[in-house]
């Protein structure tokens, strides 16, 4: 058994993961988070920030929206309202208790406030220049093709709106940046950019992050993927347990259990791409809802490849909607290439799913539990010696998948009730 895992994960492929599944939600805001990583990097560099600062800051700008996902609206509607910006409390609430680093929270939490209305901080000076940013990436025609022209018009529409939102030092640096033409054609080339922002984060800002750190982040993406609604608001937490303790008892590694506990959070992270509407539907799911379903583990395995430190996560995450009959989704996958942590994430989830309670139903009673996984496993869809391990001690499993969802229902609820009110609180329309 591992002592001590010698992975090491870069910081900046973890947060690049969360931003590009952000991303999943709506076109209307693909590239947005690396639009304002890149604003803000500019504007950072120009305000002499020292190196912690700097990757703070951009790390927080490329998932300064998570919290988007909560509202029930159209993404333009609140991308437009610019007055009332509840996701970034959402965002703050999400990740305050989990994040291994500080200030980051707080960072999202002030990133449309106004400079006047916030004490004076580093982190809520960090949080301010996100804020111009975001005014700046609003302002800005990504599809020009002649964005010199327009530089000067969205520089005075820019101040003219950030005036009394932004530190008069950080508002006077778009006007030096202005006058370099190279600034203007990266907002517009998109490839240029990110590849200007990925080299520059890798050579000076990266950190190598160990497994724990990882695992305690990827708990933070099972909440917001899970919290989205009551359905699901413990649905990772319990793949993930079962998942890890199937591992083990199969012999794993400590550091495979570590990653299995971790590809279970990260397992759904592809539901990003869902709308409000399909998560919390109780009835029938029509055929173009099919077809956004299926999308999910596609895209949970294309987001994770980011994380090309350990190459079997995504196939462990990604792969538990495929069958050993070859019929399942989205790949259509030939068994002898579904690995044993893919087959283990797949019966976890099956196992949780029938499980757990949901608002519209109760959980299965043990029986029909094990008779569902037996004819699964005898129709050739799930592993019948995973199923066999978990039949043979299936109340302890259950009790631990039972507990452990007990306390993420409990983190929802507290989550949902201090949220709520203090978006009451501090972004009451007056």
């Amino acid at each position: 058994m591992n002592k001590n895992s010698d992975i090491k994960i870069s910081f900046f492929n973890l947060i690049k993961t969360i931003s590009d599944s952000i991303d999943l939600r709506s076109v209307k805001i693909t590239g947005h988070h690396k639009l304002v990583a890149y604003i803000s990097l500019q504007l950072g560099l120009r305000l002499n920030l020292d190196k912690a600062s700097l990757r703070k800051l951009v790390f927080s700008a490329l998932i300064h929206d998570i919290g988007i996902l909560y509202f029930d609206k159209r993404i333009d509607d609140i991308l437009d309202n610019r007055t009332n910006e509840e996701h970034a409390y959402v965002g703050y609430a999400l990740i305050k208790d989990y994040f291994p680093f500080d200030g980051y929270s707080q960072i999202l939490k002030n990133h449309h406030n106004k400079w006047n209305k916030i004490e004076h901080n580093m982190n809520n000076y960090l949080s301010n220049i996100i804020n111009l940013a975001d005014i700046t990436a609003y302002f800005t025609d990504e599809k020009s093709n002649n964005i010199l022209s327009q530089k000067a018009e969205i520089i005075k529409t820019i101040k003219q709106y950030a005036e009394e939102k932004i530190s008069p030092d950080i508002l006077n640096v778009i006007d030096i940046l202005g006058h370099k033409e190279a600034f203007w054609f990266d907002m517009v080339s998109i490839k240029n950019r990110e590849q200007m922002v990925e080299e520059y984060i890798r050579k000076n800002l990266d950190l190598k992050l160990n497994l724990d750190q990882v695992l305690s982040i990827s708990e933070i993406v099972s909440h917001i993927i899970d919290f989205r609604s009551p359905f699901t608001a413990a649905h990772s937490k319990g793949i993930a347990t079962i998942s890890a303790e199937l591992a083990g008892n199969l012999g794993f590694s400590d550091e495979d259990i570590k990653i299995m506990e971790i590809a279970g959070y990260f397992h759904d992270i592809g539901k990003m791409a869902w709308p409000l509407r399909i998560i919390n539907k109780t009835g029938k799911l029509s055929k173009k809802d099919w077809a956004v379903v299926k999308s999910h583990t596609y895209y949970t395995y294309y987001v994770l490849d980011n994380i090309k430190e350990i190459p079997k996560l995504k196939e462990w995450a990604a792969y538990h909607h495929e069958t050993l009959d070859g019929k399942g989704y989205p790949f259509k996958i030939d068994k002898r290439k579904i690995n044993m942590g893919a087959r283990i994430v797949a019966v976890a989830d099956i196992f949780t799913a029938i499980a757990e309670d949901r608002p519209y139903r109760n959980g299965f009673k043990k029986k029909k539990i094990i008779n569902i996984l037996k004819e699964l496993a005898i129709n050739k869809k799930i592993d019948e010696s995973i199923v066999k391990v978990l039949i043979e001690d299936f109340d302890r499993y259950n009790v631990l998948r039972r507990e452990k969802q007990k306390k993420a229902i409990c983190d929802y609820n507290n989550f949902e009730e201090r949220t709520i009110k203090e978006i009451e609180l501090i972004y009451a329309t007056v």
